[in-house]
């Protein structure tokens, strides 16, 4: 029987623009990361995977790779685009500095989506804003999605494929499932360990940041199948706001994720979502300011670091 497609949460709209905002304001006012990007990351894990194995275990949906595909590269490439275009145009006038070989090598790096690989590769540790750093800096959190939906297209995929083929009874989610939980818990000891080996190359690495969204695939699972009790759900909301909020005041964000600690701002993601949407605080969420912020956020993010550079 196919998964139900649960019912729209717009508090989680307005969670994302949430994300965003601690973001921009933590760059543009303290130059310290927020763990808004973090949040972001589960969140996407918990829409995509969660939308691409409800997809998979209906019948009528097709499981074609590149139909996947094509939809996430419409959605996203165009505005990244534009962006990194804008921004070139713009160094080239305001900023001739800034031409060098290392942020020219990041234009196609960015648009094919390996620019964390790229900064890795050239040490770049994640820096404040300042006249000297590349105005793509901050891409490589969009080369990390960008490299997981390709991934989970891939994987989700396959397993419908191979379960359709042979008629096989586990529906898709149930597959995967175990193989959610071993990549997360894999990834989550790669970024606790070469977070005290090398932190540069940790804060950029796919393989370390992985864990970030396959919990908010298995977060999609979970939600799916279990309810939180009325008397808490009210409250869950409000504890995971606080602790979001409370991130960049209480820790060094680039010199600490995406190791251990990055469970402090994704925990609060999950009560929020555990949440179910009750309560004053999601009610605050569900707002039109907050589900702008959120409609806008992708957009957002593309655009303030290259204007505040």
């Amino acid at each position: 029987m196919p998964t139900p497609s649960p019912a729209y949460r717009y508090d989680l709209d307005g969670l994302r623009g949430l994300a965003i905002a601690l973001v921009v304001a933590f760059h543009v006012f303290d130059g310290r990361v927020s763990g808004g990007v973090d949040v972001f990351l589960l969140l996407s894990g918990f829409f995509f995977l969660g939308s691409q194995m409800r997809n998979a275990d209906r019948g009528d949906r097709s499981i074609n790779v590149w139909h996947s595909l094509w939809r996430t590269i419409r959605r996203l490439l165009p505005s990244l685009i534009l962006v990194v275009t804008a921004t070139a145009l713009g160094v080239l006038a305001l900023a001739p500095a800034l031409v060098n070989g290392e942020n020219v090598a990041q234009l196609p790096a960015s648009l094919l989506y390996v620019q964390n690989i790229v900064l890795a590769e050239q040490g770049a540790d994640y820096a404040a804003a300042s006249a000297e750093i590349s105005p793509l800096q901050h891409l490589w959190s969009m080369s990390v999605q960008g490299q997981f939906y390709l991934f989970g297209i891939l994987v989700v995929s396959v397993v419908a494929f191979i379960l359709r083929s042979t008629h096989a009874r586990p529906r898709v989610a149930t597959i995967m499932a175990p193989l959610l939980v071993a990549a997360t818990v894999s990834s989550f000891w790669y970024a606790t360990v070469l977070h005290g080996q090398a932190q540069g190359a940790n804060y950029y690495s796919t393989w370390s940041r992985m864990w970030e969204l396959t919990a908010g695939g298995l977060l999609a699972l979970a939600v799916a199948r279990f309810t939180t009790p009325r008397f808490a759900a009210p409250v869950l909301p409000v504890l995971g706001v606080a602790m979001i909020v409370s991130t960049g005041f209480m820790f060094d964000g680039a010199a600490e994720f995406p190791g251990p600690w990055t469970l402090w701002p994704l925990g609060g993601a999950v009560l929020v979502i555990l949440g179910g949407g009750a309560g004053f605080m999601s009610r605050i969420l569900e707002s039109g300011f907050m589900r702008m912020l959120g409609d806008v956020a992708y957009s957002l993010y593309l655009w303030h670091w290259p204007l505040l550079i």
